[in-house]
């Protein structure tokens, strides 16, 4: 994430599917970068649930459109961070099988938390 980060770039899907971990050198790399963009680019406007790109149950809060602010590198972190609780606590923090309340989630719900 760092390198990409470095050339102003944002993943928008990480999630457990996109990362892969060689057991043997213990390297991490990321995949399935089809959406990703550099920060500049990213232009704010709403988004409809139905068609937001990357997977919503680890989208951050500023990928829903729903908010005056755009991704940032920041919403590769949130992902992450996801990605962290579910391997923690053995599911995601939100579950839901409609978009819109996935997004209300992101944006007013906090996650059981992991103990």
């Amino acid at each position: 994430m760092i390198g990409l980060h470095k050339h102003d770039l944002i993943h928008q899907d990480l999630k457990p599917a996109n990362i892969i971990i060689n057991p043997i050198s213990g390297i991490v790399k990321l995949t399935h970068y089809t959406i990703a963009s550099r920060v500049s680019q990213e232009t704010g406007a709403p988004l409809n649930p139905d068609q937001s790109q990357g997977t919503q149950a680890y989208m951050s809060a500023e990928q829903t459109g729903r908010m005056k602010r755009t991704p940032d590198y920041l919403s590769d972190f949130s992902a992450l961070g996801v990605t962290f609780y579910e391997m923690l606590a053995g599911q995601l923090p939100f579950q839901s099988h409609y978009p819109l309340e996935l997004v209300y989630c992101h944006l007013a719900k906090q996650p059981v938390s992991v103990q």
